[in-house]
């Protein structure tokens, strides 16, 4: 059994990785800010310091041996080939391949820890640590996949580069475990472990192991806690022996189908957007074709996409809010939709929105 892409992938994120190194970093380093506030630190301290310098050129080294495998928006095809080999050819019964699943969960802990713990003192470095992210000048050349980190954000950005690829490390797995009867959700539970809080269909879709959103619906609705529709057999006439699926469960599935228009709070998003794009001056109404392409259902994340094509773009008023963050917590209750945490980094959703989803909101820009 071959694991060498596997553990090198996975070696970053390891108690002694590159992770672990970025996440210390950024501890050490908003200490000293906190620090600096009352204690006034030389220039030099700070700019010499062991997490201001030579621990970040470290990560820098580092990072980049690791990002040489992933030019293509962060994907490594290579280490899931050879995961679905090891998946496939070395384990035969579920409680197998689910145990080597585990072992490669378990590895993203110390992550976990960091972007999910409920400590104050982390949240308040989590808080920061997105603040950085958002004044950070992270561009990815296309062509040759050359990555460039640049400004004094650079630790930042390459921790996002890593959570992003643990992301899409996990929708690839739990796209090779649906095809398998397996649920990658119950398996992060278990280990108490969460790469994504929540499927995305749309994410898993798209995955070279499914390549479509009503397959990946099949998958997960034949899970062993799947919500498949209950069918309850009803006799007709006086033959006993015919059955047919009951009524109102057709009905009630039929229905789902059609879900009703979402409800947008137009009137609180108003001041928000500039009077030429809601058609004064003899311009084109364009808030109103807003309005209405926002009670088409979508997914959590390109809804999220969605604000930061706002929030990014040039149609906004002065109100708009400073950070992404509130901007994106504030959209979502005026269109009444659910605001997820995890869809709070600017560079994650920027780099996976779809060219349809952009072309059809064009007029943000």
């Amino acid at each position: 059994m071959k694991r060498d892409i596997e553990k090198q992938f996975l070696e970053a994120y390891l108690t002694d990785g590159v992770v672990a190194m970025c996440i210390e970093v950024l501890q050490k380093r908003y200490d000293f800010d906190v620090l600096q506030k009352i204690n006034q630190l030389p220039n030099t301290l700070k700019k010499d310091s062991y997490y201001y310098k030579t621990l970040p050129n470290r990560i820098r080294e580092k990072a980049e041996a690791v990002l040489d495998n992933y030019a293509n928006n962060l994907i490594n095809i290579s280490l899931i080939e050879e995961i679905r080999n090891n998946f496939l050819d070395y384990y035969t019964t579920p409680q197998e391949k689910k145990r080597y699943i585990h072992s490669l969960i378990i590895h993203f802990k110390g992550l976990n820890d960091f972007l999910h713990s409920t400590d104050a003192r982390l949240e308040k470095i989590r808080e920061r640590y997105e603040e950085m992210l958002q004044v950070s000048k992270y561009n990815l050349v296309e062509g040759d996949g050359t990555f460039i980190v640049d400004g004094t954000s650079t630790v930042e950005e390459f921790l996002s580069l890593f959570i992003e690829m643990a992301q899409r490390f996990a929708n690839q797995l739990d796209a090779l475990l649906l095809r398998n009867g397996i649920d990658f959700m119950q398996l992060q539970k278990d280990c108490e472990i969460s790469l994504i809080k929540d499927r995305d269909i749309t994410d898993i879709a798209y995955e070279k192991e499914i390549g479509s959103i009503e397959l990946t619906k099949k998958y997960i609705s034949e899970l062993p806690d799947g919500n498949q529709p209950e069918e309850k057999a009803t006799s007709i006439g006086n033959n006993n022996d015919a059955v047919l699926p009951q009524y109102d469960s057709i009905k009630n599935q039929n229905e789902a189908k059609v879900k009703p228009p979402q409800l947008i709070d137009s009137e609180e998003l108003k001041p928000y957007f500039k009077a030429a794009f809601q058609g004064s001056g003899h311009n084109i109404n364009s808030f109103v074709a807003f309005i209405e392409d926002l009670k088409t259902d979508r997914s959590a994340k390109e809804f999220a996409q969605i604000a930061l094509m706002c929030f990014e773009g040039g149609q906004m008023t002065n109100r708009k809010h400073a950070a992404f963050q509130k901007w994106y917590r504030f959209f979502c209750k005026c269109a009444g939709r659910e605001w997820k945490k995890s869809y709070d980094n600017m560079n994650t959703l920027r780099n996976s929105t779809k060219k349809e989803l952009k072309t059809l909101f064009g007029y943000l820009q």
